[in-house]
């Protein structure tokens, strides 16, 4: 899945589709200095090709993308369930979709762009904190002592319900009362 090691030490990829080669050129530097592995294209063929073959972890879409291109590897990201989620970050749009949708508003530079994508890298890799467990052995003692506690209270004979809840009152059925034991 991955191509290199990004600012964590973790392996990742990015895949970055521009919609023209200054910008594209820009990206490339601006994740380079933020040590991010990237692939970069302006082609939506071979960007299609990245996304299939390489499972990205993050997938940059810039403004001025034609919108067919943006459906397209949108839908190509969402149809994988991959665990985790592929983050998507839309430069240059507003919206409110889906938690692994990030957008940009406005003209954020490259840079901004490379923050972004490092700090979904970083989320991304941290480890969740798993709850600490009891020992079996502490459980078992547990369960012993209230099994015992349960066994040693002296249990009182269920007294008979009131003969008037059993009827129905207003519309409402009275709650299922036991059956009396058989003698």
């Amino acid at each position: 899945m991955a191509n290199g090691p990004t600012v964590s030490h973790a392996m990742a990829n990015v895949v970055v589709v521009a919609a023209d080669a200054e910008r594209l050129g820009e990206y490339r530097a601006a994740l380079r200095r933020a040590h991010v592995p990237t692939r970069a294209t302006l082609d939506a063929d071979e960007a299609e090709t990245f996304v299939s073959g390489l499972s990205p972890d993050v997938l940059v879409l810039d403004r001025g993308l034609p919108r067919l291109v943006l459906f397209r590897l949108y839908g190509l990201v969402r149809e994988d369930a991959n665990e985790p989620p592929v983050q998507v970050v839309f430069v240059g749009q507003e919206g409110q979709t889906g938690p692994s949708d990030h957008y940009l508003p406005g003209d954020p530079s490259p840079s901004n762009v490379a923050q972004r994508v490092t700090e979904l890298l970083a989320s991304g890799n941290a480890e969740p904190e798993e709850p600490e467990l009891a020992e079996p052995d502490d459980l078992v003692a547990e369960r012993g002592a209230e099994v015992a506690t349960a066994t040693t209270r002296p249990v009182a004979p269920a007294e008979p319900p009131p003969a008037s809840s059993s009827r129905l009152r207003a519309g409402r059925r009275a709650p299922c009362e036991p059956l009396p034991a058989r003698p």
